[in-house]
Formats: structure tokens, sequence, C-alpha cells
């Protein structure tokens, strides 16, 4: 099944879920700003967008590639259809130096 739209609430500081191209399976997913990421550290984010899935549906969140050879590493995320509350990446820094983080992280793909 793919899913040609989204349904989505973007609250204070969050960015629209969007796919860069059509035929992109899943919408990108973006961090409100810049944050720090101390070694080793997990730090656990509010993206800023709530999404509501149709029943019988799933997201998952999945890293995107670039961000995993960079040491980072963007933990798996599984949205239930029922749930409607903010969504959150939970990221961990894999190296022994402090990183610097940027907004795009992510991708969201529904099943």
């Amino acid at each position: 099944m793919t899913i040609k739209s989204l349904n989505y609430k973007i609250l204070s500081e969050g960015y629209v879920p969007r796919r860069m191209h059509d035929s992109d399976a899943g919408f990108d997913l973006f961090l409100p700003h810049d944050i720090i990421l101390m070694p080793r550290a997990v730090h656990s984010i509010s993206l800023q967008v709530c999404v509501f899935l149709e029943r019988g549906t799933c997201g998952l969140i999945l890293p995107r590639s670039s961000i995993s050879a960079s040491g980072i590493l963007v933990h798996t995320g599984v949205i239930d259809a029922g749930y409607t509350g903010t969504l959150r990446a939970t990221v961990q820094n894999l190296t022994n130096t402090e990183l610097s983080f940027g907004l795009y992280v992510q991708s969201l793909q529904t099943f």
C-alpha cells in the first residue's frame, strides 16, 4: 500500500514532514533546531510534529544512511495508528567527540 499524503499537526517549532521526490517511499522528518551531542550520550528530542495514521497502519522512523555514516545512531521507532502525540527522535553519539547535529535526520515510512 502506498500512502500518498500524511495527516499531521505542526507544533511551535516543528517542520512539515515531506517527500523530497515523488518516488520516495517515506516522509523526511526534521529536528526543530541544531543540537550538540555529547560523546557516547543518548538524547531524546521532540520533533514538534504529530502524525495521524490510518487505522490498521503503522509508521517506522528510520535513520538516513548519511547520518549513520557520521557516527550518529538514530534509533528506529514504531508509531502505531492510535498514537497521536509528538514524535521524538532518539539519537546517540557513537564517537568519543562532541558532534553538532543538523536538521534533516529521519525518514517516516508508513505501512
